[in-house]
């Protein structure tokens, strides 16, 4: 793995700050056939910083990277993008720079009540695509199981999943990326395996019952993030990178 992350921090015109695995491996919810996907924060290099063009994004395929500069990531941050957020709460992250363990530190700051909002849509967009039933961008197996099923599992359970963290998040305050309950996790896969739900109008049902529960927890989460110390921590950090640099510039 050290060499594979070597070799990233060549690739991209920056310096890698922050690499993740997300998806199913992340949440405890993989087969032995799960893929690997990379997920990560990187600082663009100073002339991206400073001057006309700019930097934002970067993408690999085989394994799948995406990163995303210091300043889309929280800018998605402040706005509860669930796959962002979680990436700042998995447990065990493959690489972490000195400059980007400030924001590790005080992640709770970009957790608010905005949670309920993004957590539910992210859900309903899982919930439309599997009603909507198209297979032409699916891969082989996940054709499968619309094939066997009538809709796609995949997406199912991923819905689910969303509406069940971020009840977790409104209730505790805290974002287990990992699911730590096994009741959890069995009821999970077995919607994945198409134990769960016989239809599309099972799966919207139940859902539609949870995003009820969901739309009136009470919450001691702020409305919205702390702006304010988030900021600090950009300026901080950017300041910082560029005073290592000072010389390049």
């Amino acid at each position: 793995m050290q060499k594979a992350i070597d070799e990233l921090k060549q690739q991209i015109d920056g310096t890698l700050l922050y690499l993740v695995i997300t998806g199913s491996r992340a949440y405890g919810l993989d087969t032995p056939d799960s893929d690997y996907d990379f997920r990560g924060v990187y600082m663009p290099e100073a002339k991206y910083l400073l001057g006309l063009h700019s930097s934002e994004h970067f993408e690999r395929k085989d394994p799948d990277i995406v990163l995303k500069s210091l300043k889309e990531f929280v800018r998605l941050a402040l706005g509860a993008n669930p796959n962002i957020i979680e990436q700042l709460f998995i447990a065990n992250p493959l690489f972490v720079h000195p400059l980007f363990q400030p924001f590790l530190n005080k992640r709770k700051l970009f957790l608010s009540q905005r949670v309920r909002k993004t957590y539910v849509g992210y859900a309903i967009g899982q919930l439309r695509k599997l009603e909507a039933g198209h297979t032409r961008d699916l891969g082989a197996k996940r054709k499968a199981l619309v094939e066997k099923f009538g809709y796609d599992c995949k997406n199912a359970m991923h819905c689910f999943r969303l509406l069940i963290q971020g009840q977790a998040i409104l209730e505790t305050g805290q974002l287990d990326v990992k699911i730590q309950d096994p009741a959890i996790i069995t009821y999970l896969k077995d919607i994945r395996a198409g134990k769960v739900f016989a239809n599309t109008t099972e799966v919207r049902e139940k859902a539609e019952k949870m995003i009820s529960r969901v739309d009136i927890i009470k919450s001691q989460l702020p409305e919205n993030p702390d702006y304010d110390a988030i900021e600090k921590l950009m300026i901080d950090c950017h300041m910082k990178f560029l005073a290592e640099r000072r010389d390049e510039l």
